[in-house]
């Protein structure tokens, strides 16, 4: 390796947001495999069963997908 690459990879390790994507990625891995049981959900006349880690990520998501579709452009 070059010095130049060197420093490019030590500059990316010392970078905090690195570490917090790390952190995120490590807590939904667990989530994940501590919610892999299915779950029954109710909305108005359906009944589904799924994992609950999916259930979740699925309204997890359309929140997201909610408040961007909501939220005022400046």
């Amino acid at each position: 390796m070059t010095n130049a690459t060197e420093s490019r990879i030590t500059g990316y390790l010392k970078n905090p947001r690195v570490w917090l994507g790390v952190v995120i990625a490590v807590v939904v891995i667990a989530f994940i495999v501590q919610n892999r049981d299915p779950v029954v959900s109710n909305l108005f006349v359906l009944e589904f069963t799924a994992p609950a880690w999916l259930t979740l990520t699925v309204v997890f998501v359309l929140g997201l997908l909610t408040g961007w579709l909501t939220a005022r452009r400046r």
